[in-house]
């Protein structure tokens, strides 16, 4: 009988060696890009893209850049210094940093019969926090960096103000509506 009990006990315990398994769980996620900015009116913080409730399920991973425009912003031709007409807002969540570039219409305005047309144009200058970025000219410049993030962790969002010096005010400009365009690219690095 203890023969008998001892070949089950070798058995048993054989057996476990048998049966053992072991298992992995190999876990996943994806962490998508952010990449955003708008042009607003005030320097409060703008409400952004909600993260999806399930990153998984985002069949968009790709950076998203989009801009929203603040409406056609007045500029007072009789202020002869700095002007605010906006904010640049940007947010970020990759590694590597982004730049945006900025170039820029003059103020034009037309008038006159077709074939008559008389236009005249005001040039400006474009400034971030007290930096000089870009001038209009007859000859667009190239682009001009506006703002630089260099690289970090995490969501960094930033805000810039965007301020403009009319080059001719007041008395030096005749009468009419005069339209430009100040238009922002978004590069991540």
């Amino acid at each position: 009988m203890k023969k008998t009990i001892a070949i089950l006990l070798v058995l048993v315990i054989g057996m476990v060696g048998v049966w053992a398994a072991t298992a992995d769980l190999n876990l996943t996620t994806k962490v998508y890009e952010f990449n955003e900015m708008k042009i607003t009116e005030t320097p409060t913080p703008a409400t952004w893209t909600a993260f999806p409730s399930n990153p998984l399920a985002n069949t968009n991973p790709v950076a998203t850049t989009y801009t929203t425009n603040a409406n056609r912003k007045s500029v007072d031709p009789y202020i002869t210094t700095s002007q605010n007409v906006g904010y640049l807002q940007t947010r970020t969540n990759i590694r590597r940093g982004y730049t945006v570039s900025i170039t820029a219409t003059q103020l034009s305005s037309t008038e006159g019969a077709t074939g008559s047309e008389i236009t005249q144009v005001i040039n400006y200058a474009i400034y971030n926090d007290t930096s000089l970025i870009y001038t209009t000219a007859d000859t667009a410049p190239a682009a001009a960096t506006f703002l630089s993030v260099s690289n970090g962790t995490g969501m960094r969002a930033t805000t810039s103000p965007i301020n403009v010096i009319l080059s001719s005010t007041g008395d030096e400009l005749s009468a009419g509506t005069y339209n430009g365009d100040i238009t922002f690219t978004y590069t991540a690095n």
